[in-house]
Formats: structure tokens, sequence, C-alpha cells
């Protein structure tokens, strides 16, 4: 596998990942349209999709804010035109 710095001395487009948009289930919260990437190969439990890590963090901050709302479905396409969403994005 190349890493980085050697598939731009190359000239190395870097490798696209599919992605799927799937619902997730986090305790009574349920979010739509959530971004996965498709894995190449089953992970060791024969997981097909992963989560990037900024996927995630943004999801705590949606479950975090449906908590408050008491809400339970959330659609995640439109988390950046809540401003409380993003408060909790941004704080330190």
């Amino acid at each position: 596998m190349l890493n980085v710095l050697e598939r731009k001395r190359r000239g190395m487009e870097p490798q696209k990942r599919n992605e799927e948009k799937l619902t997730i289930k986090n305790g009574p919260f349920v979010i739509h349209n959530v971004p996965h990437v498709v894995r190449s190969h089953p992970g060791p439990n024969g997981e097909k999709h992963q989560l990037k890590l900024s996927v995630a963090y943004r999801i705590a901050a949606i479950c975090e804010y449906m908590k408050e709302k008491g809400i339970s479905e959330f659609d995640y396409d439109s988390h950046t035109s809540y401003e409380e969403i993003n408060n909790k994005l941004t704080r330190q």
C-alpha cells in the first residue's frame, strides 16, 4: 500500500471510496441518510459499511440535540441548518 506522499510524488489520485446513505438507530434515536463508507472487504465481524470519525462526531451532536428537544427521528442531511447542532460541533 502506497502512502500519501508517495501517491502525490507519482501524481496518483487519492482512492475514491464508495458511500451509501443508511438509517441508523442509536438507542431511542433514529437518524436517516447517514453516510457510510462501503468496505472493500467485510470487517472482522462481517460489517460491510463503516462510519467516518467525522460522521460519528456529528451523530453524537445530533443525538444530544434530539435528546434535548425530545425528538426520535432526524435527517442527517439537514443537520447543517440547525444552529444548535453546529454550536455543539464547534464548542471547545
